[in-house]
């Protein structure tokens, strides 16, 4: 069998008020699921043309989530994202998969200045030597002021239930 449910908010302020105080969707905005019994596959759209939490500010905000037998794959961002009256990111994007003991992640920003600036951060979080979670980024760097800075690649983050590792987890400019 397969299900496909569809929701457009006109006005959600009432429901997130009482949920999600916090959170604010701005109207015309529309969450689809459907699942599928034959492959085992559900998926998830969300699209908002703006969406305010925590005074955090997400313009034209999506999510795509799709999972089947073995794996979840997410996929969210949003045009623009505000952090204060100064500070915001362009083109946001997050990517991730979810698969056995891992998640494998990416994210992504270009802000349209006339000087560059943008992010690239590749990773991995490692659950398999549980209770210790090991967190590494892979070909990642930042663009300030057309200044490049990339991470080391020898970095590691360990998290385990007494103490937290640091292993090389540094920028250097590479201008």
């Amino acid at each position: 069998e397969n299900f496909t449910y569809s929701v457009h908010f006109n006005h959600p302020d009432p429901l997130t008020e009482l949920f999600l105080p916090k959170l604010k969707i701005h109207a015309n905005s529309s969450v689809t699921w459907s699942y599928s019994s034959e492959n085992q596959k559900t998926v998830l759209n969300a699209k908002a043309l703006k969406v305010e939490f925590a005074g955090k500010t997400f313009s034209q905000f999506y999510a795509d989530i799709s999972s089947d037998k073995q794996k979840i794959k997410i996929s969210t961002g949003c045009q623009r994202l505000d952090i204060n009256d100064s500070i915001g990111a362009d083109n946001l994007a997050l990517n991730s998969t979810i698969l056995n003991d891992s998640i494998k992640w990416k994210l992504d920003w270009k802000n349209n200045n006339s000087k560059e600036y943008n992010g690239k951060f590749n990773g991995l979080v490692s659950f398999d030597d549980h209770p210790q979670i090991k967190i590494k980024l892979f070909n990642s760097q930042i663009v300030l002021a057309d200044s490049v800075w990339k991470m080391s690649e020898d970095n590691e983050v360990s998290i385990d239930t007494s103490q937290i590792n640091i292993n090389d987890l540094c920028f250097v400019n590479g201008n």
